[in-house]
């Protein structure tokens, strides 16, 4: 059975994945600023190391893009190889999303399906008579109107 103090480590872990996936990388900097100052001390040289090594890691990352199989050392290799499989998955996914957004605006499925519709006539005979209904084009969205228009927005 959990403790009342492993219930409270798992509740702070999962407000600090909350916290680090929602908020935008500005204002979570500032949030860590003020709550955890250690970590944005060590976050602060990470950065300032990043800046004093770009052209060494450009100059490295260039070499391993040119001659995969070079070996710097075991782990910069490994985490070489799993960075530039995750830049190319990102890639491909991106390719896929731009081919299918293209295919899907030239062939455009919601033309094809409505786009011979006629629009409802605003007057009709009465079943029941002679008399003319006038029927008031009173249209609710559907929640799939509202993400067509979203989605066409972008």
């Amino acid at each position: 059975m959990s403790t009342p103090e492993d219930i409270s480590e798992k509740q702070k872990s999962i407000n600090q994945l909350t916290l680090e996936t929602f908020m935008n990388k500005t204002h979570y900097q500032k949030y860590i600023a003020k709550t955890n100052p250690a970590k944005h001390l060590q976050n602060q040289h990470f950065l300032a190391d990043l800046k004093k090594y770009r052209g060494t890691i450009l100059t490295m990352t260039d070499d391993l893009l040119e001659n995969p199989m070079e070996s710097i050392n075991s782990e910069v290799n490994e985490l070489f190889e799993k960075y530039a499989s995750s830049v190319i998955d990102f890639l491909k996914y991106k390719e896929l999303d731009r081919s299918t957004v293209s295919s899907e605006a030239a062939n455009n499925d919601e033309d094809m399906l409505f786009g011979e519709m006629d629009e409802p006539t605003t007057t009709s005979s009465s079943f029941w008579g002679k008399d003319t209904v006038k029927k008031r084009r009173n249209r609710v969205g559907t929640m799939d109107d509202v993400l067509f228009q979203g989605y066409m927005k972008k």
